[in-house]
């Protein structure tokens, strides 16, 4: 699923810290595939690119 893959890729990018705020870019995307996406793997991996992309600036956002 290419979905799936996105993601697993955007997970690898968000732990560098070169690349994490461009990945952090695309959260309400990502939010709004976790509400919307009915593949439960694509759902539990915007979970670990939520968690991944998670800092002081964002948490409020992710948790809500």
């Amino acid at each position: 699923n290419l979905r799936y893959l996105a993601l697993e890729s955007m997970c690898l990018l968000a732990t560098s810290e070169f690349s994490h705020e461009a990945v952090k870019k695309h959260q309400e995307t990502v939010i709004n595939a976790l509400k919307s996406e009915r593949d439960v793997s694509v759902r539990q991996r915007a979970v670990d690119l939520l968690y991944a992309m998670c800092d002081r600036s964002n948490a409020q956002d992710i948790v809500q």
